[in-house]
């Protein structure tokens, strides 16, 4: 299961914070919740703090939308090193 919560928004980004696995069907959820937002000038801020695995297939969206205005927050080194994305603060 993938708990998604927006907790901030402002003029300029948008932030989802992740919690559970983004595996299976979720993966659609998560990049139908993505797209909402990239629809619009907005940054995407995701935390993965609450993130414990991501599949195959969530590895394959969220590197899709590594160019679009989409910065990961809060990995663990584990989640980190799946996605093999630099960090932001």
């Amino acid at each position: 299961m993938l708990r998604i919560e927006k907790v901030g928004e402002d003029a300029a980004t948008v932030t989802l914070k992740l919690e559970g696995r983004v595996v299976a069907q979720w993966v659609a959820a998560l990049e139908d919740e993505c797209r909402r937002v990239l629809w619009g000038p907005k940054r995407l801020i995701l935390d993965f703090a609450g993130v414990t695995f991501i599949g195959r297939n969530g590895v394959a969206v969220l590197g899709k939308m590594r160019g679009e205005r989409v910065q990961l927050a809060n990995c663990s080194p584990f989640v980190q090193e799946l996605l093999r994305w630099p960090q932001g603060p």
